[in-house]
């Protein structure tokens, strides 16, 4: 394949970051006027010459860094949407790749050079301010590396540090509905709506007390929530974490498929689900995201698991008397980021996840999401607990809408538990919702109630419309 400008932008942000101590990062020099001629020739040259621009760079991190600098601003047109026919030829295949590949240059374990702002979205929109970037990124507008790894933190302790894949993905036109103009209609269902849909058990492994959640089949349910929320007129359906046993998230492939090509719906935000995988000890904790024809687009892991201390035991009833109960459990080594057509970047954190600063807080940062969605098996979710505390700075920090989806099981078994201990608490409406936006300079949230009786299929459709939200206290 011919090389390209953005391959060579790759090699030089290497070389830029690995000079650091030599290249002010905090205030970019004023290079001379030839040098910014000489690399405009370079980068604009048709057909591209790499090896005489990186004979002309070699060696030099100030050439490096204005020949990349020029390459920035040679792919500006492709952010500002320029029309095809007022493209150069380079130009114009770079078009091509990057809505084929999401990225314009992409060496393994070495990165991806993207766009900077997604091609769709709120973030796409010129008035919306990009973030600084930090160190190599401080010196660009235009493009970005999005690196073969991010800072995390370890699975069982958020004060270790630690590393996950990056994978920047980015979906055909064709793979997915674009959004409506006007505001979104959001279906969320707690699918394991009964004390009996979910089993939580303790068990061993190595020298670890585990406890582990299986959910129920519930084929029969999903299939009416999936045609009830369809014919609402749902763009989104959201379903909450370790709700959709292995046949019941079968069974949503197969309701989607049937009920939304028809519809209005464009994703399916799956949740998660036990995923067992050959060679693992244990099971993933796996959420997927289906487009309107029930089509997995991808699959994320679960990257840090949520251990459960003696105090949090006694509150839902399970047995705490080891201490600590640890998720029973494979983490995910890798983050993937979506770029969708018409909606922009989007990723999923599964319930812990939300309450790591990292990777959540590299990624809304620099890749620039527009939606990021949060599964959890919890109790009732409102403003005051963590869930809510998370998602709303997560919202402010990102610019990102943030939607978090629960189940009903641990509200009941809270209830019950308050019960026993005769504490005179018990939650007639759960939250199983929470919705985060960001307006201006603040925050707005909206929490979605159900009630918690019966065995009819339990669903809420709302609209997302932070214009009639509650405005929040970001501290």
């Amino acid at each position: 394949m011919t090389s390209s400008p953005a391959d060579l932008f790759l090699s030089l942000w290497a070389t830029i970051e690995a000079d650091k101590a030599s290249l002010d990062l905090t205030m970019p020099p004023t290079f001379d006027a030839n040098l910014k001629r000489v690399a405009r020739s370079l980068v604009q040259a048709e057909p591209f010459d790499m090896e005489r621009a990186v004979q002309w760079t070699a060696a030099d991190p100030i050439r490096a860094l204005v020949v990349a600098q020029a390459i920035d601003n040679y792919y500006a047109p492709l952010s500002e949407g320029s029309k095809v026919v007022h493209l150069p030829t380079g130009l114009r295949q770079a078009r091509r790749r990057l809505r084929r590949d999401g990225w314009l240059a992409n060496v393994i374990h070495g990165g991806s050079v993207i766009l900077r702002r997604p091609l769709s979205g709120r973030w796409s929109d010129p008035a919306m301010a990009v973030p600084e970037g930090e160190g190599a990124a401080a010196f660009f507008d235009t493009l970005l590396v999005a690196p073969p790894t991010v800072e995390a933190t370890s699975p069982d302790d958020p004060s270790q540090p630690s590393q996950v894949s990056l994978r920047f993905l980015s979906c055909r036109p064709d793979q997915v509905r674009l959004p409506p103009t006007t505001s979104w209609k959001v279906g969320l269902a707690p699918v394991t709506q009964e004390l009996c849909d979910l089993a939580i058990s303790n068990g061993s492994h190595g020298r670890f007390t585990c406890y582990d959640s299986v959910a129920a089949d519930l084929t029969n349910r999903i299939f009416t929530i999936v045609q009830a929320l369809c014919e609402a007129g749902c763009h989104l359906i959201a379903f909450p974490e370790m709700a959709l046993s292995p046949a019941t998230l079968d069974a949503l492939k197969a309701a989607v498929a049937i009920h939304g090509p028809n519809s209005q719906l464009m994703l399916v935000l799956a949740g998660s689900t036990p995923t067992h995988l050959p060679g693992a000890d244990r099971p993933f904790n796996r959420s997927c995201t289906l487009n309107h024809r029930g089509e997995v687009l991808f699959s994320q892991d679960k990257l840090a698991r949520w251990n459960l201390t003696t105090s949090t035991c006694d509150r839902y009833g399970l047995d705490g008397s080891s201490g600590m109960l640890m998720e029973h459990i494979e983490v995910g080594t890798e983050l993937v980021v979506a770029e969708l057509p018409g909606l922009g970047r989007f990723a999923t954190l599964i319930c812990e996840d939300l309450g790591r600063t990292q990777p959540g807080s590299w990624i809304r940062k620099n890749l620039l999401l527009d939606l990021q969605f949060t599964p959890v098996m919890d109790s009732d979710l409102h403003f005051e607990r963590w869930s809510a505390i998370d998602g709303s700075r997560a919202a402010y920090e990102g610019g990102c809408r943030v939607l978090v989806a629960s189940s009903l099981p641990l509200s009941l078994m809270q209830n019950d538990a308050n019960a026993a201990r005769s504490i005179d608490i018990k939650v007639e409406h759960p939250g199983i919702g929470l919705f985060f936006d960001r307006i201006e300079e603040g925050v707005r949230g909206l929490q979605i109630k159900t009630h918690s009786a019966g065995s009819e299929p339990i669903y809420e459709v709302v609209e997302w419309d932070p214009s009639t939200w509650n405005d929040l206290n970001i501290t």
